[in-house]
């Protein structure tokens, strides 16, 4: 959750400064902007298309009746790990849109013009620190207390690739099907 409203904050904060630039007549301080939201607003699809490729590897992407939702594993021991695997992703997503966006800065030459460098770093720089941040907040549960309470259970994820657990041994057939 926490990184949700990471994602809900920089989207907010790189459209209403796109939109400050636009006002105050700075063409190039607003396409920056423009295109890290855009690069930033990609990042939930891009955590889809990185759990669909690991679905699409292990081969289960093939047998849909045995794929479970989060609402299939509630109230189970495998809930924890279900969420360790979304949250692992997630922030891999993050991570990945980041760098994709650094890249297209450096290709569009705005980290060599010395008027805006430091706004793209800037902004490149804001979703790794609230990821660092996030990853301070699950170690120190005393800091997740201070400046998330009641959610320290939102940061008690480890980083998992897959499941420790047979997502195969019960498969779900809607009523009426053989």
């Amino acid at each position: 959750m926490f990184m949700e409203w990471s994602l809900a904050l920089g989207t907010n904060v790189y459209f209403f400064a796109g939109m400050a630039f636009v006002s105050l007549g700075h063409i190039q301080g607003h396409i920056i902007c423009m295109n890290m939201l855009m690069i930033t607003a990609f990042g939930p699809g891009f955590f889809r298309v990185l759990r669909h490729a690991r679905e699409f590897v292990t081969g289960r992407l093939f047998q849909p009746s045995n794929y479970k939702n989060y609402l299939d594993v509630v109230g189970t021991a495998h809930l924890r790990n279900f969420r360790c695997v979304e949250s692992s992703y997630f922030c891999m997503a993050f991570v990945f849109t980041d760098a994709y966006a650094a890249f297209v800065f450096h290709q569009t030459g705005v980290f060599a013009d010395p008027e805006w460098r430091r706004l793209a770093l800037a902004f490149v720089a804001l979703p790794i620190a609230f990821l660092v941040f996030g990853i301070l907040l699950r170690c120190f549960p005393c800091l997740t207390d201070l400046f998330w309470p009641g959610q320290s259970e939102d940061f008690n994820w480890y980083f998992c690739l897959d499941y420790d657990w047979n997502v195969l041994e019960e498969p779900l057939v809607p009523e009426g099907c053989p």
